[in-house]
């Protein structure tokens, strides 16, 4: 009867694992955030991020970035491979939209309304010469500028 339930408990423990490097290692599943927006700019915004993939729009989150600040989706569960939107608003105005199609990828953006666009993606400090944002995501898998259109 020892035996069985260590051999059960030493199958639970590798099953665990297994599982565990599994999801760790699967595209698209890093613990690091999907989402960053980097508020490059002298002003609190506010950022509606909405899944457009599909035939209905989904409402993901609305972030609220601080002048010269970060936010990120943290644990929040978005589909690397969805096609998402980013409404930017200043004092509950719209300023713009963009789309972002990068499936697979990270969409660790700046936004700074003094450029044109304004949305695009982060390249971190010292010109991404480290390969990491402000924050120390990594920019390895990061959306390119081609990914990102703005909706006129």
């Amino acid at each position: 009867m020892k035996n069985t339930n260590m051999f059960l408990s030493i199958a639970a423990i590798v099953t665990a694992i297994s599982s565990s490097i599994a999801i760790a290692s699967a595209p698209g599943s890093s613990f690091e955030p999907v989402v960053e927006i980097y508020n490059k700019g002298n002003e609190s915004l506010q950022v509606n991020i909405i899944d457009v993939s599909g035939s209905a729009q989904k409402n993901i989150a609305t972030a609220y970035p601080s002048a010269d600040s970060q936010w990120n989706s943290g644990s929040r569960v978005i589909d690397w491979n969805s096609k998402l939107m980013f409404e930017i608003l200043k004092q509950n105005k719209l300023i713009s939209r963009f789309t972002v199609n990068a499936p697979g990828k990270t969409k660790y953006l700046s936004l700074d309304l003094a450029k044109t666009p304004s949305l695009y993606p982060q390249t971190g400090p010292l010109l991404g010469l480290m390969g990491k944002t402000k924050s120390g995501l990594s920019l390895k898998n990061n959306v390119t500028s081609s990914e990102i259109t703005q909706v006129k």
